[in-house]
């Protein structure tokens, strides 16, 4: 495990800037090589990502019930349940109840969303913005949805006679290497893919004007964090 202080030397660089440039700060995910630094792009992500997952919330068209700092209550019985060990590991024991996830520290929920979200789908192995995309969007909808709109963003950047991906949320090798492939246009379609479906959420779910207006906005912030 990580220790404390080495953790917490690399949060608060990278991390728990408590009020960061989102577009200044994009540069990091725009601007590097194909040979990007991997090790950094996680927290590159998750710098956008935390900002809008802070402190404990109870929502009421959050699937997984109760978050804390991104981290559903539903998520953490699966972890207890299929992944035990790794619970174990990052300091939490069963039984988990509310009470474990409103002392949920930093450290453990960025474990959590890291193992999860991020190495257990490969994200290191996309692009950086797709990567975030697929990050961000994973921890606010879940992974399938996450793929999903993936997958809508690169059927609209194909003409009439493209082979379209299949609307589903699982990924194969056509979906990985159409994915790998990330352009500027690919990026603003899978946005715009997320837009669309947060407008879709609302009219299904009944949410009112005040959560899609937040929907949407942070959908709006991290387009300008990747554009950098």
């Amino acid at each position: 495990m990580m220790p404390d202080r080495y953790f917490d030397s690399l949060v608060k660089m990278v991390c728990l800037q408590k009020s960061p440039s989102f577009c200044r700060q994009g540069a990091l995910l725009t601007k590097r090589g194909a040979k990007r630094e991997t090790k950094m792009s996680f927290y590159n992500a998750y710098n956008f990502t935390q900002q809008w997952e802070a402190g404990y919330r109870e929502l009421p068209l959050t699937k997984g019930g109760p978050t804390n700092k991104g981290v559903s209550l539903g998520l953490l019985q699966t972890l207890a349940e299929r992944d035990r060990a790794f619970l174990n590991y990052v300091g939490i024991f069963p039984p988990v109840t509310i009470d474990s996830l409103k002392e949920l520290t930093p450290r453990q929920a960025t474990l959590i969303l890291q193992h999860v979200y991020w190495d257990a789908e490969n994200l290191d192995e996309y692009p950086n913005r797709i990567a975030a995309f697929l990050f961000d969007c994973s921890v606010q909808f879940g992974w399938r949805t996450a793929v999903r709109l993936a997958k809508h963003g690169y059927n609209a950047t194909l003409g009439p006679y493209g082979a379209k991906l299949p609307d589903n949320g699982t990924v194969d090798l056509q979906t990985r290497n159409a994915l790998c492939m990330e352009t500027d246009k690919l990026v603003a379609c899978c946005l715009k893919a997320r837009e669309d479906y947060c407008q879709e959420l609302a009219r299904a779910t009944g949410a009112n004007a005040q959560t899609l207006k937040a929907w949407l906005r942070r959908t709006r912030s991290l387009r300008c964090y990747l554009r950098g």
